[in-house]
């Protein structure tokens, strides 16, 4: 029988938390496997589960560092749900991902000309490299995954350890951050193409 099977949670969670990297060790080889085998039931894709495995073993980790977690007895429903969680996000990436492809081609096929697409598209795509400028970093992130890589509320809540009010707080104020530092910008950059032409 494998020892990792018997760690008391308690303990490990207390050592991970002290900084024992012999516990993260122990931590990846007790629940690595058992992530692997649940997240190729759903999604019949090892490589797919493998990461999800290894993205959730790392979220879990860093929440444990932090001394996030207040029942350690309750560690591998919370390691299951962050998995869970994650895989969610990921298939609502895929899904949007999708999505984009059909208003893509439907920018294609409307009234408007292929010049006017590449406009929204260019425009688009500055935004998202403004998101990079946003000095505070929870800002940042919370904006990207949100915005850009459409990740859930609750997988959100989850790696940044907020509430659900809190991160709605948080998401307001970084947008109205954003919309401060790129308004400007954007409509400076749209006025000079306009006098340009």
């Amino acid at each position: 029988m494998d020892d990792t099977q018997s760690l008391d949670p308690e303990v490990l969670v207390a050592d991970i938390r002290n900084g024992s990297k012999q516990a993260e060790a122990s931590f990846a080889r007790k629940y690595w496997k058992g992530l692997v085998i649940m997240m190729e039931q759903r999604t019949g894709d090892r490589v797919r589960a493998e990461d999800i495995a290894q993205e959730t073993v790392a979220v879990v980790l860093t929440k444990l560092r932090a001394g996030a977690l207040d029942n350690p007895t309750a560690l591998t429903s919370y390691v299951q749900q962050t998995a869970k969680f994650i895989h969610i996000g990921q298939q609502r990436r895929r899904d949007n991902q999708l999505e984009l492809v059909g208003e893509m081609s439907a920018l294609f096929e409307a009234d408007g000309t292929l010049v006017e697409a590449c406009e929204r598209l260019e425009l688009t795509v500055l935004v998202r490299n403004m998101l990079s400028e946003v000095r505070l970093e929870r800002d940042r992130d919370l904006l990207l995954r949100y915005y850009v890589h459409d990740q859930p509320k609750p997988a959100i809540c989850v790696v940044l350890d907020l509430s659900s009010e809190q991160f709605d707080r948080v998401l307001h104020r970084a947008r109205k951050r954003f919309v401060e530092l790129a308004g400007p910008r954007l409509r400076d950059g749209i006025g000079s193409e306009e006098e340009s032409q």
